[in-house]
């Protein structure tokens, strides 16, 4: 606003110079020197738009308004008495000069003619100066112009480089007595107004011939009357200077319109968005902050969300279905809305693009619940691992990601997603997937290629008579120690070590599948065909193969280690008599209690039947226990039992026990066998025979050969 009341101010003084020349302005009353100065009011105007506030303004249109007359003629009086100037002119001008001249010639001419009229006007009173510029352009013939005002008006032209005698026109007296001339008469008399050509430099030669155009000298003798030659100079210095004005005004006048417009446009982005701005690639200018948010949420739109999972799987769900809605932050407009509206015109060619993040609000257990009941998979991570082929030799089968992720995980990272504006969830980017990622990886198990090698031909077998259990290469392969990495762990002499969990693993499965010590056994009874016979105890029975387990780990790792291909048993706590899945057999000693009959069965075949006296049936203490015996031992003349414990001594002449609580085969002299002696008469557990038959027993029977005592 300071700017334009400068501006207005110029205006005001433009237009008091244009119509008032040498008069006083009607508002800012500018004195005669200011008005009829060019220089001088140019002047002003330039300090009148540097000044840079109230105070300096005031100060200038005080100085502008306190000049004083002195100071005019002061001022007048220096343009008369100034040196020569040159000015040099352009080609483009001549033409205007030349017509110029000719117009000045013709006012000096006008002159000389209104000096004879006025020589029969004695009293003739001065000319007073023109007004304004309507008063000159009414006639040169109806007022009187000063000629002191031609002289400060006329510029002196540059001189010819060749000289030549200028033509003095003079103003003759006329014979009649004239008054004598007042004080203002001489002054104006004294004065010459010399009027050169201004800067014809284009064409000299077009000059040569017009001596009267390059140098105008007025002198007047010491007792001449005033002349009126000055009136037709001023007239053409006039117009000049209004010319000059008109084109000033106009160029003053349009600068105010720019700088109005200027403002007026600034002023309408009050609050607005300035030309060229752009917010996520979206054009906001002469919005409205409201209207911004409005439009830049709508172009956002209804969001869709997909998800792409690790094995290229898409699930896509809409925002409406898990609640969701954008909103911009606050503040996030601040900086394009803080751009200086002044600075309007620059953004009409340097748009200006801004970024934001908008905050995507939604419901994060309606979103949980989609992803968990989405069908992702069941698929589990699996680890790379080395496999045999079918040809004997080894490859790496490389690692797969399975289909479980961290759902919380997944939707932390969806959430920065959806502020960046992403709607495209890459799964494996999220992290989700790391708490199932295989722990050994192809790379891994590289390196281990050429000791796995070494084992590709490598196979033990366990032998057990009618079966064999195998440990090819696949298997020792697999119980290569490794660390978390897959490689591979040695021992303290640098060998390979073995998972001994995996192969202790193995071995109790061996185990349980060959083993038969501590169970019962189906058998094909004499009497009443295939029974059950018990295990009642690791006393009563003691019959069966039962591996080492411990033992048999330790033999298996040693083979491992020698690399090499062999059948060999395992170490066994007990053996058996034979080591088929029946190791019964068909060679065995069968008891049975309830029939009071023994039988002794060589490779099928019945070698030995004979009644016998078993313990006493009624007095648990002395009952003959049921099992799955074996002879372990085999003697001749014995004395069984003792004073001191049994409360007896029996000297037999063939001992054959058969389990662990003292009871076996012996010979004992009774007056009969079989039938229902042991009900109330039997032994204290022993199977009592006749001397012949256990003579004959004691020659067909082995230690170790299966025993089966049942009802």
């Amino acid at each position: 606003m300071f700017f334009l009341k400068k501006v207005t101010i110029c205006y005001e003084i433009v237009i008091q110079f244009s119509f008032h020349y040498k008069s006083e302005c009607d508002i800012l009353k500018v004195d005669s020197a200011v008005s009829c100065c060019p220089s001088i009011l140019c002047m002003y105007l330039e300090r009148m738009m540097t000044v840079q506030n109230q105070k300096e303004l005031d100060a200038l249109i005080n100085a502008i308004m306190e000049k004083s007359p002195k100071q005019e003629e002061s001022s007048e009086v220096a343009e008369t008495e100034k040196a020569p100037v040159t000015a040099p002119v352009s080609e483009k001008t001549a033409d205007a000069r030349k017509q110029k001249m000719a117009k000045i010639k013709a006012a000096l001419a006008n002159v000389n003619n209104q000096q004879t009229e006025t020589a029969d006007k004695p009293e003739t009173a001065p000319a007073k100066p023109v007004k304004n510029e309507r008063e000159i352009q009414a006639g040169a013939d109806t007022k009187e112009i000063p000629v002191s005002e031609i002289t400060s008006a006329v510029k002196t032209a540059e001189p010819r480089k060749t000289e030549k005698p200028t033509k003095t026109v003079g103003i003759v007296a006329p014979e009649k007595e004239e008054p004598q001339p007042t004080t203002q008469d001489k002054e104006e008399v004294g004065e010459v107004s010399a009027l050169e050509e201004e800067n014809f430099v284009d064409d000299e030669e077009e000059f040569a011939d017009e001596e009267d155009s390059d140098v105008l000298e007025t002198s007047l003798p010491n007792k001449a009357p005033t002349v009126s030659k000055k009136k037709s100079d001023d007239t053409v210095a006039v117009k000049g200077i209004s010319m000059q004005l008109i084109a000033a005004f106009i160029g003053v006048g349009l600068a105010a319109s720019a700088v109005a417009s200027y403002f007026l446009v600034a002023n309408t982005y009050h609050e607005k968005f300035l030309p060229n701005t752009y917010v996520n690639a979206v054009k906001i200018d002469g919005m409205g902050m409201d209207e911004a948010e409005d439009t830049l949420i709508d172009n956002a739109g209804i969001c869709e969300v997909t998800f792409v999972a690790a094995d290229g799987k898409q699930a896509t769900f809409s925002s409406e279905e898990f609640m969701g809605k954008y909103f911009i932050p606050n503040g996030a407009l601040t900086d394009a809305a803080a751009e200086n509206p002044y600075e309007w015109v620059k953004k009409l060619f340097k748009p200006t693009q801004y970024n934001v993040n908008f905050d995507f609000v939604y419901s994060e257990p309606a979103l949980c619940q989609l992803l968990t009941s989405y069908d992702w998979g069941d698929q589990k991570s699996q680890n790379a691992q080395i496999v045999l082929n079918g040809d004997g030799t080894f490859e790496i089968e490389p690692e797969s990601l399975g289909n479980e992720f961290n759902v919380y995980t997944l939707l932390k990272y969806t959430a920065n997603q959806l502020r960046l504006g992403v709607t495209t969830i890459n799964m494996l980017d999220s992290g989700c997937y790391d708490d199932y990622q295989p722990e050994i990886t192809s790379k891994d198990l590289a390196p281990q290629m050429d000791v796995y090698e070494g084992f590709s031909h490598c196979n033990i077998s366990f032998d057990f008579s009618d079966r064999k259990k195998i440990v090819d290469s696949a298997m020792i392969l697999d119980w290569i120690a490794t660390d978390e990495k897959g490689h591979i762990i040695t021992d303290m002499n640098g060998e390979v070590s073995f998972d001994r969990n995996k192969v202790s693993a193995f071995v109790a499965e061996m185990a349980d599948e060959t083993d038969t010590y501590g169970k019962p056994r189906e058998f094909m009874s004499t009497l009443d065909g295939k029974i059950t016979v018990p295990w009642d105890g690791n006393y009563s029975s003691n019959y069966g193969w039962l591996i080492n387990q411990e033992a048999t780990v330790n033999q298996l790792v040693n083979l491992m280690k020698e690399g090499k291909s062999v059948v060999v048993e395992p170490e066994y706590t007990y053996r058996g008599y034979v080591r088929d899945r029946n190791d019964i057999g068909d060679t065995y000693v069968e008891l049975d209690i309830s029939a009071q009959h023994v039988w002794v069965y060589i490779d099928g075949e019945v070698q030995l039947s004979a009644d016998c006296v078993t313990g006493t049936e009624t007095n648990p203490e002395r009952r003959t226990p049921r099992g799955v015996c074996h002879i372990w031992s085999k003697e001749e003349d014995r004395i069984l039992g003792t004073y001191a414990v049994q409360g007896y001594e029996q000297f037999v002449n063939y001992w054959m026990p058969f389990n662990y609580l003292g009871c076996g085969f012996h010979d004992l002299s009774r007056g009969a066998y079989g039938g229902n002696i042991y009900m109330y008469n039997g032994s204290h557990g022993c199977c009592n025979l006749s001397l012949s038959v256990a003579k004959q027993m004691y020659e067909l029977v082995e230690v170790g050969m299966p025993v089966l005592v049942h009802d």
